[in-house]
């Protein structure tokens, strides 16, 4: 038997079992219609730290993620390039223990730019963030330009002119 819904119910599934295990899961890897044992193996491999989804032929791209967990917009948009870019979340350490040190901004961007650099091969870096993440994402971007590496691509999404100093 396959289990009924629509994309919505799904979504709010994927962020309730996020919340639970304090993880970021990748949507692409759970679609409509799956068997409950199917899901039940995507979930599991997740968890153990396989990616269900590999890569392949497609090149990867980093969305820098403003918060742990899926946002609508961020899962809308890796829904939408899952067949043609492999996308790696991005996260943050602790966001209370940000906020109790001063919520520095450049701190976080540093965290996102060395992961980035740890896992990105030879060639341009693919990134994207959504809101905040998008901020975030225009920052590593900058950095990683600075540092000598090319940035192929750069989708900032719904973010705030003002968060980057340069709004009304």
């Amino acid at each position: 038997a396959t289990l009924r819904g629509d994309s919505l119910r799904l979504l709010r599934l994927v962020f309730l079992l996020e919340e639970k295990f304090d993880t970021a899961l990748p949507l692409e890897a759970f679609r409509l219609r799956m068997r409950p044992s199917e899901f039940a193996a995507s979930l599991d491999a997740i968890l153990r730290g396989n990616d269900p989804n590999p890569a392949g032929d497609r090149p990867t791209m980093f969305m820098v993620r403003a918060r742990c967990g899926d946002d609508p917009g961020e899962a809308g948009l890796r829904a939408a390039v899952a067949g043609v870019v492999h996308v790696v979340p991005i996260g943050f350490p602790d966001w209370p223990e940000l906020i109790a040190q001063g919520f520095d901004v450049e701190a976080i961007v540093d965290h996102a730019t060395a992961a980035i650099e740890q896992q990105a091969g030879p060639g341009p870096v693919l990134l994207s963030g959504y809101c905040l993440g998008g901020m975030l994402a225009f920052g590593v971007a900058r950095r990683l330009i600075a540092a000598g590496r090319e940035v192929g691509y750069l989708a900032v999404l719904d973010a705030s002119l003002r968060l980057l100093g340069d709004g009304p």
